[in-house]
């Protein structure tokens, strides 16, 4: 019986790591309608929306080409590109300068990794910023008009560390980043970290984009993610939710792994978001 086990165990780990293989590299292109109040009838916004990559090596031309295709009024970046563990983020810089080429404007704010990057290799960060291609914008707890059309205001947030620690989430809206933001405009708010979406409404956010959960990791059918970076059970690990007030958020799964590259049904995916008046 045990030369049985000895045969099988080896095709089984072949099998478990072509089928990881597939979960990391065949990116899903995956589109989603949101309806949004504030915004004009009859008026759309399209987003490209991308998170997590953790200085994962893809294929840039393929990924850059359906981007194309689907031909975004923005882009939007909500955080962890980098690895925090890596000072240099190769693959992090040769995204960003092919996303640069399409001419679409770039709105990027920061996840923790972006935060340890700062912390742990600050020479590496103020170069990594400083070489950000033309057409990139790094939003750190500030707000811009979107030049297409000034009615529409987006914000980058950066959370403290303290928001980051595993277990507990620290739920303390006093300790969220004071941001100047414009009123009376549609708000788009970029925030990595989605469990604390009910304390960004300080922030008056009318759409909100976040990623941070990698989907969960696991993902059972009917069920969802299994584990989040705090390994609970997380509320809202991926797709559209309403939040009180109207508002909404959408949680990219991602686009690659660190530390331990595990995914279970729960394919890296690029977003393909259409904002609609309602």
């Amino acid at each position: 019986m045990w030369w049985i086990l000895l045969v099988l165990l080896p095709v089984a780990v072949v099998l478990w790591l072509l089928y990881e293989w597939m979960e990391h590299s065949l990116v899903q292109y995956n589109s989603t309608d949101v309806e949004c109040q504030k915004m004009p009838q009859n008026k759309e916004l399209k987003i490209c929306l991308i998170s997590d990559l953790h200085n994962n090596r893809k294929n840039l031309s393929k990924l850059m080409q359906n981007i194309a295709l689907f031909s975004p009024d923005v882009i939007l970046l909500a955080g962890d590109l980098v690895n925090k563990h890596k000072p240099i983020n190769t693959y992090a810089d040769d995204f960003l300068k092919e996303i640069a080429k399409l001419s679409v404007p770039v709105y990027y704010s920061a996840g923790n990794h972006e935060l340890s990057l700062s912390e742990q290799f600050p020479e590496a960060w103020k170069k990594y910023l400083a070489y950000l291609p033309k057409g990139v914008c790094y939003l750190e707890n500030t707000s811009v008009l979107f030049p297409e059309n000034p009615d529409i205001c987006i914000t980058g947030l950066s959370l403290p560390r303290k928001f980051y620690k595993k277990g507990k989430l620290y739920d303390n809206p006093e300790e969220l980043p004071e941001i100047n933001i414009p009123e009376h405009m549609f708000q788009i708010l970029l925030a990595h970290h989605p469990e604390y979406a009910s304390i960004y409404d300080k922030y008056n956010a009318d759409f909100i984009v976040s990623g941070h959960l990698h989907g969960g990791l696991l993902r059972l059918p009917g069920v969802g993610g299994v584990v989040s970076p705090r390994l609970r059970l997380p509320d809202c690990d991926a797709g559209l939710m309403e939040l009180s007030g109207g508002s909404k958020i959408f949680i990219s799964r991602g686009l690659g792994s660190h530390t331990i590259p595990l995914r279970f049904f729960n394919r890296v995916e690029v977003n393909f978001l259409t904002l609609k008046g309602k």
